[in-house]
């Protein structure tokens, strides 16, 4: 079974940050693994690894890893077969990861053999 876990650009310094996704009145939150709730003395919560992140930028892992090994993400940018760059996205009508290209439209991301991240479509 996949790991479901999701990353996204921290709001207050831009760095990327991966964990658990929850939005709490319209705020979009990233708790790391080491992030936890906590009581205070007062009886509210301290949210110790938890990060607000900018909605446009949270992307959710595909489970899949590329060719070096590195987890590949929803609107990750990729190269496969030498040199073509496409887009990660979720296909609602195949119900499943594609890579995105206008050349070739939407291929099974499973299918394509040798895919490599090269960056994100926030970045790069």
């Amino acid at each position: 079974m996949r790991e479901i876990k999701f990353r996204g650009k921290r709001k207050d310094n831009g760095e990327w940050v991966y964990g658990y996704l929850f939005i709490l009145q319209e705020r979009y939150c990233i708790v790391s693994k080491e992030g936890r709730f906590r009581d205070n003395e007062y009886g509210h919560f301290n949210l110790d690894g938890v990060f607000e992140v900018l909605p446009e930028t949270v992307g959710q892992f595909t489970g899949l890893k590329d060719k070096n090994g590195r987890e590949i993400y929803e609107k990750g940018k990729v190269r496969h077969n030498g040199k073509l760059e496409s887009i990660v996205k979720w296909d609602d009508e195949n119900a499943s990861w594609v890579i995105y290209n206008k050349t070739m439209g939407n291929m099974n991301i499973s299918r394509i053999y040798f895919v490599e991240v090269i960056g994100n479509e926030y970045e790069n």
